[in-house]
């Protein structure tokens, strides 16, 4: 079991070369006939409010995925923000490729993992954290969390937006981070604490952690798990259930003001 630190990934394992089709999406909802002809992770820049989330400790930089949901909260999972040692910076990345650089950088002024989360053992749950950007970022209109139960979800597709990686070479290295990517994949089931996402060649891997599952009402993205940890990029993945932390967001966000 992998908490998957770089951030888990959209993975799309291609045997010879694979085509990917499909249009950008924003508000398609993910169960369209549309939609579900998508097979594999493609570029995108939407939603515009899924960001990179970089974390710089002084032992080394890592990356996960984030959402805006107010002004100036980004939700994530509490394992890309739980470990903040004096020295440690955290910024947010706005824009859809990292390394080319067609976004904006913004300062984060402060971070909060969940307190029960327990960074050794992902499998427990509450792996659901907060940054607060510096400033208030009001280009864009946040996303908001789901009201749908999960249970609801099963069997059905749901969208996933990620910055992972999104190939996996012949020694097991996985490779491809730093670009949001996003694809249907199949809720599989549900527990008390998480939701199991992913098909065979089509799941998260390393980059992706704390990116949103989204379902659609009317077009209109909702946020109903965040990436959490998984065992093989390609496979599947547990996200966790945001019902289960309301309270947690909802205060995160008054802070936040």
């Amino acid at each position: 079991m992998t908490p998957l630190q770089r951030g888990l990934g959209i993975i799309l394992v291609c045997v010879g070369g694979c085509s990917i089709e499909g249009p950008s999406y924003d508000a398609d909802p993910a169960d369209s006939e549309e939609a579900s002809e998508v097979i594999g992770g493609e570029e995108t820049k939407y939603p515009k409010q899924v960001w990179y989330l970089e974390t710089k400790r002084p032992s080394g930089a890592y990356g996960c995925t984030a959402t805006l949901i107010s002004p100036r909260v980004l939700l994530t999972a509490a394992h890309c923000v739980v470990d903040t040692p004096k020295g440690t910076s955290v910024r947010a990345f706005t824009g859809s490729h990292v390394v080319e650089g067609d976004g904006v950088w913004l300062s984060v002024s402060g971070v909060r993992p969940h307190p029960d989360f327990l960074p050794k053992h992902p499998e427990l749950g509450s792996d659901v954290g907060v940054a607060w950007l510096a400033e208030p970022y009001t280009e864009l209109a946040p996303r908001e969390l789901s009201d749908d139960a999960p249970e609801a979800w099963v069997g059905k597709r749901v969208r996933i937006v990620g910055y992972g990686d999104n190939a996996v070479l012949a020694n097991g290295t996985s490779v491809g981070s730093g670009v949001k990517r996003t694809s249907l994949s199949t809720v599989n089931s549900v527990s008390d604490k998480f939701v199991n996402i992913g098909d065979s060649n089509l799941a998260a891997c390393h980059g992706d952690s704390g990116g949103p599952a989204l379902v659609y009402d009317s077009g209109v993205p909702f946020i109903l798990a965040l990436t959490s940890f998984g065992y093989t990029c390609g496979t599947d993945a547990f996200y966790t259930r945001v019902d289960l932390f309301r309270d947690f967001i909802e205060q995160a966000m008054r802070d936040g003001r």
